[in-house]
């Protein structure tokens, strides 16, 4: 009887024990902690399809030091790709050597410059210049959802945005968007924006040109 009381003691106070035991963090070996950094590092996300990212984009690209509190003058076009590899691309004016470009890229947020080969002005290119003042990163999201709304419209092969481009044409004096043309069973259809995201032109490129709208 004593015996079994004693037991059952035991069995009370190792179960108490274990109960209020800390609980351990799990602990990974290496491989899986490398493995774990870099399914981080290239979990998909959206240029496209993501505001603040674009704002963020925007916003950074002027605080870089060898840009900020100077007037930004990018060549000719923006470009915003999604897909597989997210980014934005464009050539400024280099405000060490004002005759020559540098490529910006802004990938997993944020900005990397490279020259540009043949990257030199002439006086003519100067009517080529678009300010970064003057436009807002913000509208490629909202030409992008228009670009998705028109490719469910016509039940288009890709259904997602992956291209964009703000594009500066000097003798117009006007900025429009660009996009990827539009993969129909059949038909292929494009799609241009006002700078404001207003519908510019919506046009079957193989046949009669579609509604506007």
């Amino acid at each position: 009887m004593i015996s079994s009381w004693l037991v059952w003691l035991l069995f009370s106070w190792l179960s108490l024990w274990q109960v209020n035991q800390p609980a351990q963090a799990e602990v990974l070996p290496p491989t899986q902690k490398v493995q774990a950094a870099l399914v981080s590092k290239n979990t998909p996300y959206s240029i496209l399809r993501d505001s603040q990212r674009l704002q963020h984009a925007q916003t950074s690209l002027a605080a870089l030091p060898e840009l900020k509190n100077q007037p930004i003058e990018v060549f000719q076009k923006i470009d915003f790709f999604d897909g597989t590899r997210p980014r934005i691309e464009l050539a400024i004016r280099s405000h060490q050597s004002p005759n020559q470009l540098v490529f910006y890229t802004f990938e997993h947020d944020k900005w990397t410059a490279s020259p540009v080969e043949h990257g030199n002005l002439n006086p003519q290119d100067n009517a080529k210049m678009l300010r970064l003042s003057d436009v807002s990163f913000v509208q490629a999201a909202l030409v992008a959802q228009i670009w998705q709304d028109k490719a469910r419209e016509i039940k288009a092969v890709e259904q997602q945005p992956y291209y964009v481009s703000l594009v500066w044409l000097p003798k117009q004096n006007k900025r429009f968007w660009h996009t990827a043309t539009l993969e129909a069973a059949g038909a292929q259809y494009y799609l241009s924006c006002h700078e404001n995201g207003d519908v510019w032109e919506w046009k079957r490129l193989a046949g009669n040109a579609a509604d506007d709208s």
